[in-house]
């Protein structure tokens, strides 16, 4: 009887295992311009990974083949360099070099889905697709909300080219509505996915070199991100100011690199706290330094789906975060010690710090792995949906 009941059971869980193996592999790439330290980037890196464990053929595709991030890369996923551009090379170079290289390459290696990110790609993407005849399925990522896009010509170069995609990924139901009204793109088809977000990775990470530095900086806050305006860094540092009128035994942590550095750094020295504002420059691993602060800080002026907000919060880090569009107030529903305030403004920020310092520290930090999961498996319906 308990041979039989075994075999019962064994019977039983065998469709379950046959479902998931019935899942058609495809041939997928990624392309995005280079690896370099930015979110969209961590995020092609771990969607091509997933996918990749889960059997699928994954190639990233790289308008660069370079960055400090390209030791990440999955060992399954395959690097493909497009170009032979330098670094400094002007962006219509790059441009027209990625177009060629993604046509001969999709002519070549004809992947059923080409997924594309970062504005600049997506056209490129567009454009060799239609140039292939579209015999690849393709799916443009928006990394931020059309804030983003400063150009009146990208503007309508986005206006007529994203509809020739197969499908438009936002990261909010806000961008989705955006990109709707502003590119006209009522009735299309977009798709709302979110980032994903490994928290076990990160936690892990966490634990590693260089946490040893971060004592030299104790007790502090933190900033992590491009110093560009978007992420409004000049607001944290005004914070600060304001912050050790009454605390004077706290600092402010900046990790990241961008063009704005050096006037950042003028502005700490503006306003007296220039001994008080270290910029630690890019760390490819950023989690230590977040686990050891006080205080974890968004001061963006806007933004797309902040994966820093998610991996602060799997590090049970407290959170101050600016209201940069309705989508925020969504995305940080179920994350304990967090406080929206309004964009550009230190001195709600500054208070909003003084409160949550006071606070015990979260001994559990909030698990995203829902994310983790629900994400790859959004990427992979598209992947094996038919074409409409």
């Amino acid at each position: 009887m308990a041979t039989e009941k075994s075999k019962s059971s064994k019977q039983q869980a065998d469709p379950q295992k046959d479902d998931a193996l019935s899942i058609p592999r495809k041939h997928v790439s990624f392309f995005l311009p280079e690896l370099v330290a930015g979110g969209a980037e961590r995020v092609f890196i771990t969607l091509s990974g997933a996918l990749a464990e889960r059997g699928h053929r994954v190639d990233l595709l790289l308008a660069r083949g370079c960055g400090p991030l390209l030791s990440d890369v999955h060992p399954k996923v395959k690097v493909v360099r497009l170009t032979n551009c330098a670094p400094d090379s002007s962006p219509l170079r790059l441009g027209l070099q990625s177009l060629w290289g993604l046509t001969r390459y999709l002519r070549t290696h004809k992947p059923d889905t080409l997924f594309s990110t970062l504005t600049g790609a997506n056209l490129v993407a567009i454009l060799a697709n239609m140039l292939t005849g579209k015999a690849t399925r393709l799916f443009v990522r928006e990394a931020a909300t059309l804030a983003n896009v400063k150009s009146r010509l990208r503007l309508t170069l986005m206006r007529c080219l994203y509809q020739k995609a197969d499908g438009i990924i936002a990261l909010t139901e806000f961008m989705a509505q955006e990109m709707r009204g502003t590119l006209k793109l009522q009735g299309y088809d977009i798709h709302v996915i979110g980032n994903p977000v490994d928290g076990q990775r990160i936690r892990q990470l966490a634990q590693q070199e260089p946490i040893s530095e971060t004592e030299h900086y104790r007790p502090y806050l933190v900033v992590v991100g491009r110093l560009s305006p978007q992420k409004d860094i000049a607001t944290a540092i005004n914070a600060l100011t304001h912050l050790r009128r009454t605390n004077k035994s706290i600092d402010l942590v900046v990790v990241g690199e961008g063009p704005m550095r050096d006037s950042l750094v003028a502005h700490a020295r503006d306003c007296g706290v220039e001994q008080n504002v270290h910029f630690v420059g890019f760390q490819k691993n950023p989690y230590p330094w977040i686990a050891s602060a006080e205080v974890f800080i968004l001061s963006s002026k806007w933004e797309g789906y902040p994966n820093v907000l998610f991996e602060a919060a799997c590090l049970g880090k407290k959170i101050v975060a600016t209201n940069y569009d309705p989508s925020v107030e969504q995305l940080l529903l179920e994350i304990r010690k967090t406080i929206i305030v309004p964009v550009a403004n230190p001195n709600h920020m500054s208070k909003a710090i003084s409160k949550l310092v006071k606070q015990p520290p979260s001994k559990i930090g909030h698990s995203p792995a829902f994310i983790m999961s629900k994400t790859i498996e959004n990427y992979e319906a598209l992947l094996i949906r038919k074409s409409k």
